[in-house]
C-alpha cells in the first residue's frame, strides 16, 4: 500500500540508507516497520522553529502596545501547548507568569528564543542563548542594517554571537 511505502521510506532516511538494491532488501526493511508507520523520526534542522516543545520570549513585558507583551500573549493564548518562559531581568512577572531574569534560572531545555529586546542589547542575547545550548532564535527586534553602517555592524556582531545556532532576522515583525 502507500502508507507501507511512505513508512519504509520514512526508515531508509533514518537509517541514511541512499538506495536499496534489492527487492530483499526493501523486504527485510519493510519489515522493521510498525504497521501503523510508527516510527520515530529524527530531528530536523527546522524543527526548533516550527515545532518547539518550550520557548523562551526575551524582553517579555506586561506593558500595553509591546512586543514582548503580544509575543507572550499569543503563546499562552493559543494552542501552542508548550512551556512559555518569560524572560526579562527587571521584572518577577508578565502577565502572571513567572518571570526569569536570564536563560540560566529557567533549568530546562529551551527550543527556540524569540528576542524582543532593543537592537544594541541583541548581541549579548544570541551569545547567552548560543551559550546556553538553544538551538534557534526569532529576532523580532529592529534597529540593524535598515538603519544604516551602525546597524549592519551591530548585525555582524550578532552573526558572531550566534555560533551554530539558526537564526531568522532581525527586523522580523
Amino acid at each position: 500500500s502507500q502508507t507501507t511505502v511512505v513508512c519504509l521510506l520514512i526508515k531508509i532516511r533514518q537509517c541514511g540508507c541512499a538506495a536499496i538494491e534489492s527487492i530483499e532488501e526493501r523486504i527485510k526493511m519493510k519489515d522493521l516497520v510498525a504497521p501503523e508507520c510508527n516510527v520515530t523520526q529524527r530531528k530536523l534542522p527546522l524543527d526548533n522553529f516550527f515545532q518547539p516543545k518550550s520557548v523562551a520570549v526575551i524582553g517579555a513585558t506586561d506593558k500595553a502596545g509591546s512586543v514582548g507583551r503580544a509575543v507572550i500573549e499569543n503563546l499562552t493564548s493559543s494552542s501552542f501547548g508548550g512551556e512559555v518562559y518569560a524572560i526579562n531581568p527587571k521584572r518577577p512577572s508578565v502577565l502572571g507568569m513567572k518571570c526569569y531574569p536570564n536563560l540560566a534560572a529557567i533549568g530546562g531545555k529551551v527550543d527556540l528564543a524569540v528576542i524582543v529586546t532593543p537592537a544594541p542589547a541583541v548581541p549579548a542575547v544570541v551569545k547567552e542563548c548560543a551559550d546556553s545550548g538553544i538551538e534557534a532564535a526569532i529576532i523580532i527586534s529592529a534597529g540593524f542594517k535598515e538603519i544604516g553602517p551602525a546597524g549592519s555592524a551591530l548585525e555582524q556582531e550578532v552573526l558572531k554571537a550566534r555560533g551554530k545556532m539558526r537564526i531568522i532576522g532581525p527586523n522580523c515583525l
